[in-house]
């Protein structure tokens, strides 16, 4: 596994971790990036992990979204070149087939201000 996760996309994912808590919302992170050892990477990949999901998952209902499982978060960076990868586009696919909402947000105000439209924060 190669590391995908910048420095100021780290910071950002705290400072949305931090507002999710704060708001009494249930998540998780997947710790997809990062760097490992070959064999942690084997043993992380046996247990399930798989490239391109998500960074975080929102079990609690979108308040504008009743009918959804929950939200799958990919943050990227507030880069011009930031994107999504094609194991990315090909999980928020599978997952949109399983009724989760998916957003991929460029920073956490992005993240935020989509979070609030589907009804979180108030």
């Amino acid at each position: 596994m190669k590391p995908t996760t910048s420095a100021s996309e780290h910071a950002e994912q705290v400072a949305i971790v931090q507002w999710l808590t704060l708001h009494h919302i249930t998540f998780c992170a997947v710790p997809n990036a990062g760097k490992r050892s070959h064999a942690a990477a084997n043993s992380l990949r046996a247990e399930g992990l798989q490239a391109g999901f998500p960074d975080l998952l929102i079990f609690t209902v979108p308040p504008a979204r009743e009918g959804a499982c929950g939200v799958a978060l990919e943050m990227k960076s507030r880069s011009k070149t930031a994107r999504l990868e094609p194991l990315q586009k090909h999980w928020a696919g599978r997952l949109i087939d399983c009724g989760w909402v998916v957003l991929c947000t460029f920073g956490a105000k992005d993240a935020v201000d989509q979070l609030r439209a589907l009804g979180y924060g108030r």
